[in-house]
């Protein structure tokens, strides 16, 4: 079981209690107030931050004026159509749903003989690769520069005493 509130369930499911706080006409303090807690307690389930358990909810719902098994039907109804739609989008995107014909899917469909009067595909010519052996050796280099670096003068100061 998913418990993340990243998921197009919960998101569906807070967009709901949402819109029926705004539905009934009020606002999270007003609201909060009708329920006995914090404002912020509203803010925090609304934005996904807190979760409502089932007790909860039907204490959402009985405030709202809602009935409970209204509330979840339509939430089911809305969840489903949304992963339908959220499905679709996915397919499209893969690819797995076109809306032209492919040519594989053309050539599937063509007979056996129509596909066998086609004229081959030409291969694809090799290209001669040159491989060290066939190249001329690298001269080395003309000369290496040799350590000698300067050393490295250390000032030092003194201390008086």
């Amino acid at each position: 079981m998913d418990k993340k509130i990243y998921t197009l369930r919960y998101q569906t499911f807070l967009s709901m209690l949402k819109e029926a706080r705004a539905h009934a006409g009020l606002a999270q303090r007003p609201f909060a107030e009708l329920l006995g807690v914090h404002q912020t307690y509203i803010s925090k389930v609304e934005v996904g931050e807190r979760r409502l358990d089932i007790a909860e909810l039907s204490f959402w719902c009985e405030a709202l004026g809602i009935s409970f098994d209204n509330f979840m039907n339509e939430w089911h109804i809305r969840y489903v159509a949304a992963e339908i739609a959220a499905k679709s989008v996915r397919a499209k995107k893969t690819g797995r749903i076109s809306t032209k014909a492919k040519p594989e899917a053309k050539a599937a469909k063509r007979p056996a003989a129509k596909a066998a009067r086609r004229p081959a595909a030409k291969p694809i010519a090799k290209k001669t690769l040159t491989t060290a052996a066939t190249k001329a050796p690298r001269k080395p280099p003309a000369t290496t520069r040799k350590a000698a670096v300067a050393p490295v003068k250390r000032l030092s100061r003194k201390v008086s005493k």
